[in-house]
């Protein structure tokens, strides 16, 4: 029972179905994470009945059959609903110019997606983040 209430919730949204279970089956390996998964634009994304620990999302999340949003209108829009919930982003390789302007746009991370070891950095961030050790150790 008292595990249970130190289990961290991250939110991973992504338009992807594949990409979206490949994540949430990863990082259900931390026996201290409730992973849930969201499309992009999902209502239930919005409803405050949840209280998310971190989003780890996509940039360019496309349409997911709720509706056409932007990584970037997401954090927005979620920022309302989550003021101090860090994110996480990760997307294809982008300039400089607008990882930082990201960054400056309150993700707390930014992960390129086709790094080599991606699933490793994005792996990192999360556990930075929620301050929690690999499941391997």
């Amino acid at each position: 029972m008292r595990l249970n209430m130190l289990r961290k919730k991250p939110y991973i949204v992504e338009s992807s179905d594949i990409s979206r279970s490949l994540l949430k089956r990863h990082f259900s390996i931390f026996p201290n994470l409730d992973v849930t998964a969201f499309r992009a634009a999902e209502p239930m994304l919005f409803s405050n009945n949840h209280s998310p620990n971190l989003i780890i999302t996509d940039v360019n999340l496309g349409s997911s059959g709720f509706g056409k949003i932007s990584g970037i209108e997401l954090i927005n829009k979620l920022r309302i609903i989550y003021p101090n919930v860090p994110y996480v982003v990760f997307t294809t390789p982008t300039s400089s110019f607008k990882r930082k302007k990201l960054l400056k746009g309150g993700a707390a991370a930014y992960v390129s997606k086709f790094d080599d070891d991606f699933i490793d950095h994005l792996e990192n961030e999360v556990r930075n983040q929620l301050n929690i050790k690999s499941p391997i150790n």
